[in-house]
C-alpha cells in the first residue's frame, strides 16, 4: 500500500523485462538510464522481473551506482527501484549491503528542505527492505536502526514517519532483534508507540504501532516497562476490537507478554484466557481464521505455562478451544 502512489500507471509489463534488463544494462546517459528505470518502475513489484534483475550480474550495481546520481531525477528513480525489488528475498539482500545501507542512511538524514522527497525515497526503501532477515542483521549489526527511529519514526513529516514505523516494526521481527531495540531507550519507545496507537486517525499508522509493539513485547525489559506505565489495558481494549487490522496485532501483542512469568496473572485478570479462546472459536467462513487461530494457539499455549493457571484455562473454556 505506501509503494501505491508512484506505480498505478504501468505501461509496461513483464513481456518487456528483456527490453529492460538491456536498456538497463546499456543506458551511458541519464536520459537513457532514466528512461530504464522507469521502465524497470513498472515491473518491479513482480517477483518474476525481480528474479531476472537478479540474475542479471550488472543491473543491480548499476542501479545502486545511480542511487548516488547527481541528477535528482536519476537518483530518485533508482531509490524506487530498489525500494521495490528489495520486498524480494532474491534482491534484498544484494541491493542492502552495508555499503548501500550507509548511502540510504546518509539519504535520510539530509538536511536540504527541498530534499523531502529523497528522504520519502529512502524511508520508502527502509520499509521494504527490512522484511529480509539478512537485511535486517546488517541494519542492526550497523546500528542503521538508531538513523531509522530518529529520522524516521521520528520525522515530522507523516509520510516519512508511516515508512519509518513500517521500517522499525520489520526490523523487531524476531526475539534477538527486539531484545536488541528495546534495550535502547525502553520508555521513550514505549511512550511513542503507545502514543500513536491511541491518538493516530491512520489505521496503517496504528496497525504498524501495534505490531511494532507486538514484536517488542517479546523482550521481557520492554514488557516489564509496559506494564509499569500501564499500557497493557489499551492493549487489552484494542484485542477486542472487531476490525482484523487491530485485534490481531493487539492479540499478538497479549500473547507475548504472556512469555513474561510475571505478566501472566495480570493478563488473566484482564480476561487475556477468554480473549483467546473466543478468538479460536471465530468461524470457519472467516478468511483470516487461520491468523485467529494461531496467535489463540501462542496466546493459551504461553498463558498454561504456569502451572498455578492451568486450572483456571479449564475453567474458562481454553481446554475445549484448543482441542
Amino acid at each position: 500500500a505506501t509503494l501505491s502512489p508512484q506505480v498505478m500507471d504501468k505501461k509496461y509489463t513483464l513481456d518487456d523485462m528483456p527490453e529492460i534488463l538491456q536498456k538497463l544494462a546499456t543506458a551511458n546517459k541519464s536520459g537513457a538510464a532514466k528512461h530504464a528505470l522507469d521502465m524497470l518502475v513498472d515491473v518491479a513489484s513482480d517477483e518474476m522481473a525481480a528474479q531476472q534483475v537478479a540474475r542479471s550480474a550488472v543491473v543491480v550495481p548499476r542501479l545502486v551506482g545511480w542511487c548516488e546520481s547527481k541528477d535528482p531525477d536519476q537518483r530518485r528513480a533508482a531509490i524506487l527501484c530498489c525500494a521495490l525489488l528489495s520486498q524480494h528475498d532474491c534482491c534484498a539482500a544484494e541491493i542492502g549491503t552495508k555499503e548501500f545501507l550507509r548511502t540510504m542512511t546518509h539519504v535520510c538524514r539530509t538536511k536540504d528542505a527541498r530534499d523531502k522527497a529523497l528522504i520519502r525515497d529512502g524511508a520508502r526503501y527502509f520499509s521494504t527492505a527490512s522484511s529480509n532477515a539478512t537485511v535486517r542483521a546488517r541494519i542492526l549489526e550497523d546500528q542503521v536502526d538508531e538513523m531509522v527511529w530518529l529520522m524516521l519514526v521520528k520525522s515530522k513529516e507523516p509520510a516519512v514517519m508511516k515508512l519509518g514505523i513500517i521500517a522499525y516494526s520489520k526490523i523487531a521481527d524476531e526475539p534477538e532483534a527486539a531484545a536488541k531495540l528495546a534495550a535502547k531507550d525502553t520508555e521513550d519507545i514505549v511512550r511513542f508507540l503507545f502514543a500513536r496507537i491511541t491518538k493516530s486517525d491512520d489505521v496503517e499508522v496504528e496497525k504498524w504501532c501495534l505490531l511494532a509493539v507486538a514484536r517488542l513485547a517479546l523482550a521481557t525489559e520492554f514488557s516489564n516497562k509496559m506494564a509499569a506505565m500501564d499500557k497493557i489495558p489499551i492493549i487489552i481494549a484494542k484485542a477486542q476490537d472487531n476490525i482484523a487490522s487491530r485485534k490481531l496485532p493487539a492479540a499478538l501483542c497479549i500473547a507475548n507478554l504472556a512469555n513474561n512469568p510475571q505478566l501472566r496473572v495480570k493478563l488473566v485478570r484482564y480476561k487475556a484466557y477468554q480473549l483467546f479462546v473466543d478468538m479460536a472459536r471465530v468461524p470457519s467462513a472467516r478468511r483470516d481464521m487461520a491468523e485467529y487461530q494461531r496467535v489463540a494457539a501462542l496466546g493459551l499455549r504461553n498463558l498454561a505455562s504456569s502451572f498455578d493457571l492451568r486450572a483456571l484455562a479449564a475453567k474458562v473454556g481454553a481446554l475445549e478451544a484448543v482441542t
